[in-house]
C-alpha cells in the first residue's frame, strides 16, 4: 500500500466516531502530507522544478519529457492511451485524458465564476522525488488554473461502488493534492520553483500566453465525474441503498470539515461531466500508434465535446440528480 492509500485508509477508520476525533484525524492526515514533502525537501529529494540540469526532466506536474512523449503526440499536443483499455471495466484512464484533450484544454462551466479551468497538467507527479521509485506514489489527474487564480487538483472517479474509487476516497485523494499544491505554494523556497513549473507546463499544454498573477495562486481541489457516477448515489443501480446513503453520510461528514477547518486548500467542488463514461462516447479510433510497442490512440469525446455541470455540496448533487 502507498504512502498516501495507507493514510486515507487511517482516516477512512474514524468514520466511525464522533465528529471531532475525525475533524483531529483530517487535520493530522493533512500535517502527514506536509510533513512528508518537508522531509524529502530536507533530503533534497523533491522534485519541483528541475532549472539547474534540464527543464524537460520535469518536476511536480510532469514526468520526464522523453518518457512522456511516448505516450503524447503534436500539433496539436494531445495524449494518447493504449487501446486496450477499451477492453478493460474502468474507463477512467481513457475518460480523463480524453478530459485533458478537450478543445482548448479547457473545463467550461458558463454557471460558474471560477470557469473556465484552464488545464495543465495531467497525472501530475505532486511528490516527485529526485530518486527512488516512489515518484508517482501521489499522482492527481488533472491540474488546472481557474479564473479566479486558483490552481485546482481535480481527482477523477467513474466507479462508485469501490472503496478505492468512491466519493469518500475520491475526496480525501482530492484534499490531499491539495494539500501538496498549498505546501508549494506556502514555502518560501518551494513557491518560485512551482510557479516556474507551473508557466512550463503552461507553454506547452496551453494556446494562449501566460499571464497570470502568481502572487496570487491559491490552492483547491475538486471531485470530477461523469454524471451517471453521482447519479448512482442516489439509486440503486449498482450498490445498495444503505451502502449508497452510508457513503453519502460520510461525504456530507467531510464537507463540513474541509469547509470549517480554516486551512489550505479549499473545497471548489463536484464537477458533474457529460459524455457518460462508456465506450460510446468516444470518437471510433481508426489510427492506431503504436507506442513502446503497445497499440495505441488518441481519446476523443464524440464532437469533441464536454459538458461540465457543477455543485458545491451533496445537497446540490441531490438536485441536480433528480429526473426533471
Amino acid at each position: 500500500m502507498s504512502f498516501l492509500a495507507d493514510e486515507i485508509q487511517k482516516v477512512r477508520t474514524k468514520f466511525r466516531c464522533e465528529d471531532p476525533e475525525l475533524n483531529t484525524s483530517v487535520v493530522e492526515f493533512r500535517l502527514k502530507i506536509r510533513d512528508k514533502l518537508a522531509t524529502l525537501k530536507k533530503e533534497n529529494n523533491l522534485r519541483v522544478f528541475d532549472e539547474i540540469r534540464d527543464i524537460y526532466l520535469g518536476g511536480a506536474l510532469r514526468g520526464n519529457r522523453n518518457s512522456r512523449q511516448i505516450y503524447e503526440i503534436n500539433n496539436p499536443c494531445q495524449v494518447l492511451v493504449r487501446t486496450a483499455y477499451f477492453e478493460k471495466k474502468s474507463l477512467e484512464v481513457p475518460y480523463f485524458r480524453a478530459v485533458f484533450n478537450t478543445r482548448n484544454r479547457a473545463i467550461v462551466n458558463a454557471a460558474e465564476v471560477d470557469s473556465p479551468i484552464r488545464m495543465v497538467a495531467y497525472e501530475a507527479p505532486l511528490m516527485r522525488q529526485n530518486k527512488g521509485r516512489n515518484s508517482r506514489a501521489v499522482s492527481c489527474d488533472l491540474i488546472g488554473i481557474s479564473t479566479d487564480n486558483c490552481v485546482m487538483c481535480i481527482e477523477g472517479k467513474v466507479r462508485p461502488e469501490s472503496q478505492a474509487t468512491d466519493i469518500v476516497y475520491g475526496l480525501l485523494e482530492g484534499f490531499a493534492y491539495g494539500v501538496c499544491v498549498d505546501y508549494y505554494l506556502s514555502d518560501v523556497d518551494s513557491r518560485v520553483l512551482f510557479e516556474h513549473e507551473l508557466q512550463a507546463c503552461w507553454s506547452e499544454f496551453q494556446p494562449e500566453p501566460f499571464n497570470i498573477n502568481t502572487n496570487e495562486l491559491t490552492a483547491g481541489f475538486a471531485l470530477a465525474a461523469p454524471k451517471e457516477y453521482f447519479s448512482d448515489y442516489f439509486t440503486d443501480r449498482v450498490m445498495t441503498r444503505l451502502k449508497a446513503n452510508r457513503r453519502i453520510e460520510e461525504a456530507e461528514r467531510l464537507l463540513e470539515i474541509f469547509k470549517n477547518i480554516g486551512m489550505s486548500p479549499v473545497w471548489k467542488g463536484f464537477l458533474i461531466c457529460d459524455p457518460s463514461c462508456d465506450n460510446g462516447a468516444f470518437q471510433e479510433q481508426h489510427a492506431t500508434i503504436i507506442r513502446n510497442n503497445h497499440e495505441c490512440c488518441v481519446p476523443l469525446f464524440n464532437a469533441d465535446e464536454l459538458n461540465v455541470t457543477s455543485g458545491f455540496s451533496l445537497d446540490d448533487l441531490r438536485v441536480l440528480m433528480t429526473p426533471k
